[in-house]
């Protein structure tokens, strides 16, 4: 039997405080105060402020640089993190480690105008620094921990172990620079640009198998999502190593929807000497009340088919029917064929086999042909 407690502390001043006020400090800087000798040692900030926020940010100019909004987060909390282990061949085996963590960033917006349109953007620095010491945790049994993926999420927790067996010792900083476009006018997030790395100022010991310690990823990520236009939709991920200077990990995901009842899907996804796929699918109309459905995924490396659907749907406005045929890959490696055939009677009742989820799943952005939205229909609402 295992049990694990988890205690949390907060650091006095050290609370969440609402992004309300400007920081006043920071709102007016000039030209000539930003400049650094050509042969300082640069340091965390300077780099950030010099390479990023001065030529992307403020206007170029001998005159005051004016930033609208600077708003700033800082988050400092110690967490304990606790584990007995009551097993008859492992006596009193236990584990206590403190969790120091602080997380700050900085919000800058201002207004500006891009395709003719006028937005809010904002432009967001964070630096997140954990320290954790090292404990030998060899000795306590592994239930359900594996490695976690390297992701821009996974860079700004403590741990890079699912589950609790095992946490990780470090001392890293995780610097991010994240950039969105807002409607002013409703609020809706339109674009959304991020890059980030890991920097770590010592090796971590701790690992799942004794002897042999996790490789420490320092690869730079980047991430752009959001609404291109009206009709496209964009979510592109990168993962580059600065070891190798060679993309480890990419994948490219566009969607094309000018109206109701037609979306268009495009996606590549590739991860170095083990994943390269195409992604292809699609909700299009034939002409008269019939709509065509089809997904096609298909592995490179392997050359062959992992998942296909083919269907057909038709509408007769009081009732529809859909058939649809769905060919994919199994645990086994073995091919499964299915077939659905449905008969709906429009806001009654459905007969036969739904391929209704399946369709949500595998083509993205599927609408029913029968259920028409009234009003002005626009396929990316806020997100």
């Amino acid at each position: 039997m295992t049990a694990h407690n988890t205690a949390s502390y907060e650091i006095a001043g050290g609370h969440r405080p609402p992004l309300q006020s400007p920081v006043n400090s920071v709102n007016v800087l000039t030209k000539r105060s930003c400049r650094r000798r050509r042969h300082h040692q640069a340091s965390a900030f300077e780099i950030l402020f010099n390479w990023i926020l001065k030529p992307f940010w403020l206007r170029q100019s001998d005159e005051l640089i004016n930033v609208s909004d600077v708003l700033a987060e800082q988050v400092k909390h110690i967490d304990a993190n606790v584990i007995q282990v009551d097993e008859a061949n492992l006596p009193g085996e236990s584990r206590n480690l403190p969790i120091y963590s602080l997380d700050s960033a900085l919000t800058f917006e201002r207004e500006t105008k891009l395709w003719g349109r006028a937005f809010l953007q904002t432009l967001e620095p964070r630096l997140y620094y954990v320290y954790i010491p090292f404990r030998q945790q060899d000795q306590l049994p592994n239930f359900d921990t594996a490695l976690a993926d390297f992701n821009l999420a996974q860079i700004f927790t403590e741990n890079q172990f699912t589950g609790g067996d095992r946490i990780n010792d470090a001392n890293q900083l995780t610097a991010a620079v994240t950039s969105r476009l807002i409607d002013p006018n409703t609020g809706d997030e339109q674009l959304r640009f991020t890059l980030g790395q890991r920097y770590y100022f010592r090796p971590q010991e701790v690992s799942l198998t004794p002897g042999q310690p996790n490789a420490q990823n320092t690869d730079t990520l980047a991430a752009a999502t959001g609404q291109i236009t009206k009709q496209w939709f964009t979510d592109l991920g990168l993962q580059y190593s600065t070891r190798s200077n060679q993309v480890e990990r990419s994948n490219v995901a566009l969607r094309y929807q000018p109206e109701f009842g037609k979306v268009a899907n495009f996606g590549y996804r590739f991860t170095r000497e083990s994943l390269k796929q195409i992604d292809v699918s699609a909700q299009w109309p034939l002409g008269g009340r019939w709509t065509g459905l089809a997904r096609y995924n298909y592995t490179l490396l392997d050359s062959q088919l992992l998942e296909g659907l083919l269907g057909v749907e038709y509408n007769a406005g009081c009732w529809a029917a859909r058939v649809v045929l769905h060919r994919f890959v199994s645990a086994t490696q073995e091919y499964v064929n299915a077939m659905f055939f449905q008969l709906e009677l429009t806001g009654l009742s459905r007969i036969g086999s739904s391929p209704l989820e399946l369709l949500r799943q595998n083509i993205t952005g599927y609408d029913k042909t029968n259920e028409r939205r009234t009003g002005d229909f626009n396929p990316f609402p806020s997100f």
